[in-house]
C-alpha cells in the first residue's frame, strides 16, 4: 500500500553513536552463507540467523503473518508497501473500526509502554484511500524466532479499513525505514534518523542494525487460494535466500534512490552525498500484453518508468492511459468505450491473458490464473485485477504498483543493503518467475471444473506461528504449496462423518447464522472448521488450528 502518512512527528535525540552499523571492510563472496551479488559489512556471529515462516492467505485478497506482541499473537496483513506495525486496539468500536471489529484479536494501549503520541496512517491512492489512527507505544515483538524488545508500534482505535471483516488485526509493514515511507520514526534530520535506527526503527531495520540476520534481506512467495489452490508456498524467508534457490537464477535490479529534489531525505554535513530509498521501487523496461508492448506514459525528465512491488494490494495498478490501452485490447467485440476506464471490460474466462512486466531485461509474466477476476456464476470474468492509479508525484514517482497477482507468479528477494550508507551496499531486488509452461491449460481446466462444480475455488489458510521447512520444491528450488481440488458437493458431504458436520455447524453458528443456504455453503463452513485440514482435505479432531 502506498503510504501518504500524515499527522506524525517524533523527533528522537540520542547521545549514543551509531557504531554498530558503521560500515566495516567488505568480505569476499566466498565467505558468504548465501550467494548474493553483494558485499558484506558485518561478520557473522552466533546471534545471526535465517529461517522461513509461513504466510496466511485470505482467498487471495490479503496475505497474512502471525506476529506476537508481548504475550499476544495477532494475525496481521503482510505489507511490503509500508514500513510500520499497527494493531487494532481494545478502544475500537463498531462505529470507529467496523461492525466486525469484535471478531479480530486486539491489543490494549495499556499494555504498551508510553502509549501517548498520536499517529495516523493513510494508504492507497486518490481513488482507493484508507486510514488508521491511534497512539504509538512499545512492547516486545516477535516473528517466529526473531524478537525485538521495546519495539515501537501503534494501537489504533480508528480505521476505515475492512481488515477486521477478515478476522485480521492490523498491518505489518516490511518496507524501508525511511520517515517518508511511513516509519514511526519521523524526522527530517538525517543524523537523527540514522542514530535512532537501532533502537527506534521498524522491526526488520532493527533486526539488521542489531546483527540478528545473516544477510540484510528477506524473500517472499505467495500462495494461490482462488481459482486453483497451490502454486508457490506462502513463505517469508528472513536473512537469506531459501536454501534450495540459487542466486544465479534470479534477475537482480537496483532499488530506486530518491534525491532530495525528488522528495527523498536531505543529507547533512558528513553525509551529504548519500541518497536513500523510500520504497521497494524498481526500474520497469516494458509492459507487454498478449505479445504487444503497451504504450509508455509521457513522464517528466528524470522521473523514469518504475514499479512498486506491494504485497498489500490485490491489484495491478498503472497509468490511466496505459490501462485504457490494455482495456481496449482485451475487450471483446468492441465492448470497451475508448477512454472510459471506470468499468473494466468483460473477458472470456477460458481465454488466457498474457501480461508481462519486463524488469532487468527479462519478461516476468503474470500467471493467467492470477490475472483472472472471477464472478460467482462461473460464466463471466473481467479485467478488474488491472486498475488505473495516480500519476507520479514528488516522493512517489512510480508509474505502476504490482500487487499480489504479480507476486504470486514470482519469487521475489528484497535486499535492504546498508541502511545508513546505501552507496556502500545499495538496496536491490531479485526476481524469479515461477509461472509453469502449461499455465494456459491449467486455467482452462480450472474454469471447466468450476463450471461443472458450480463455483470457483476460494479458500483461506491461516499463517502458522513457527518456522518450517517446505515439503517440496519446483525445479528452481522454490517451495510449492500442496494442491487441493475440492470434489463435487455431494461427494464432499458423503466423506464427512455426521458428528463432524454437527460440530462444524455448531462451532460456526454465531458467525454464520443465516448464511447456510446450500450444499456449497455448508461445504465452505466445514472447510473453515478448526479440525479440517484444507491442505490435505481431511479431519484431525485432536489438532487445534488457529483461525485468523
Amino acid at each position: 500500500m502506498t503510504i501518504l502518512t500524515t499527522s506524525l512527528l517524533l523527533i528522537i535525540i540520542l547521545t549514543d553513536c551509531f557504531a554498530s552499523v558503521t560500515p566495516a571492510h567488505a568480505r569476499s563472496l566466498s565467505e558468504l552463507t548465501a550467494r548474493l551479488p553483494i558485499t558484506r559489512q558485518r561478520r557473522l556471529n552466533k546471534r545471526q540467523a535465517s529461517g522461513a515462516v509461513g504466510l496466511g492467505d485470505v482467498e487471495d485478497s490479503a496475505y497474512t503473518i502471525q506476529v506476537s506482541i508481548g504475550s499476544s499473537a495477532v494475525p496481521v496483513i503482510f505489507d511490503t508497501g509500508s514500513s510500520d506495525l499497527w494493531v487494532i486496539s481494545t478502544d475500537c468500536t463498531t462505529t470507529n473500526c467496523g461492525a466486525s471489529v469484535s471478531s479480530a484479536p486486539q491489543i490494549s494501549p495499556s499494555w504498551l509502554q508510553s502509549a501517548t503520541l498520536p499517529v495516523k496512517f493513510t494508504y492507497g491512492d486518490s481513488a482507493h484511500q484508507t486510514f488508521a489512527a491511534g497512539v504509538i507505544g512499545s512492547d516486545s515483538v516477535s516473528v517466529a524466532t526473531l524478537k525485538m524488545d521495546n519495539q515501537f508500534l501503534a494501537a489504533c482505535d480508528k480505521t476505515n479499513t475492512n481488515i477486521s471483516d477478515q478476522g485480521l488485526s492490523g498491518i505489518f509493514g516490511i518496507g524501508f525505514p525511511s520517515p517518508l515511507s511511513g516509519s514511526v520514526i519521523f524526522s527530517t534530520n538525517i543524523n537523527t534518523f540514522i542514530s535512532g535506527l537501532p533502537t527506534q526503527g521498524p522491526f526488520v531495520a532493527r533486526l539488521i542494525a542489531s546483527g540478528q540476520l545473516k544477510e540484510p534481506m528477506f524473500t517472499v512467495t505467495l500462495e494461490r487460494e482462488a481459482v486453483e489452490v497451490g502454486g508457490n508456498l506462502g513463505q517469508l524467508t528472513m536473512g537469506a535466500l531459501p536454501d534450495a534457490v540459487s542466486n544465479d537464477s534470479l534477475t537482480w535490479v537496483p532499488v530506486r534512490l530518491y534525491t532530495s529534489a525528488q522528495g527523498g531525505l536531505s543529507g547533512t554535513a558528513g553525509n551529504s552525498t548519500e541518497v536513500y530509498p523510500i520504497r521497494w521501487e524498481v526500474p520497469l523496461d516494458d509492459v507487454i500484453l498478449n505479445g504487444q508492448s503497451l504504450p509508455k506514459p509521457q513522464l517528466p525528465n528524470g522521473v523514469g518508468y518504475t514499479a512498486l512491488i506491494d504485497s498489500g494490494t490485490s491489484f495491478l495498478s498503472g497509468p490511466q492511459q496505459v490501462v485504457a490501452s490494455a482495456y481496449s485490447a482485451l475487450a471483446v467485440d468492441g465492448a470497451f468505450v475508448s477512454g472510459d476506464i471506470s468499468t473494466p471490460p468483460a473477458i472470456p474466462c477460458t481465454s488466457p491473458v498474457h501480461l508481462s512486466f519486463v524488469i532487468g531485461g527479462k519478461a516476468f509474466p503474470v500467471d493467467p490464473r492470477d490475472f483472472l477476476s472471477i464472478q460467482q456464476d462461473t460464466q463471466h470474468c473481467d479485467a478488474s485485477s488491472l486498475l488505473p492509479t495516480n500519476p507520479p508525484s514528488t516522493g512517489s514517482l512510480m508509474s505502476w504498483v504490482l500487487g499480489d497477482p504479480f507476486m504470486k507468479s514470482n519469487l521475489i528477494a528484497f535486499y535492504l543493503g546498508n541502511l545508513t550508507h546505501p552507496s556502500i551496499d545499495p538496496p536491490r531486488m531479485g526476481f524469479l518467475s515461477t509461472v509453469p509452461s502449461n499455465a494456459d491449460a491449467l486455467l482452462q481446466a480450472d474454469v471447466q471444473a468450476a463450471q461443472s462444480n458450480g463455483a470457483f475455488i476460494a479458500s483461506s489458510v491461516s499463517a502458522p506461528s513457527a518456522t518450517f521447512t517446505a515439503a517440496s520444491t519446483n525445479a528452481d528450488g522454490v517451495a510449492q504449496a500442496p494442491t487441493a481440488t475440492p470434489p463435487k458437493n455431494t461427494a464432499f458431504l458423503a466423506q464427512i462423518p455426521i458428528d463432524v458436520v454437527i460440530m462444524a455447524v455448531l462451532w460456526t453458528f454465531p458467525f454464520m447464522m443465516g448464511r447456510i443456504t446450500s450444499l456449497q455453503s455448508l461445504q465452505e463452513v466445514i472447510m473453515y472448521y478448526p479440525g479440517y485440514s484444507r491442505r490435505n482435505g481431511d479431519f484431525d479432531l485432536d489438532t487445534k488450528v488457529e483461525r485468523d
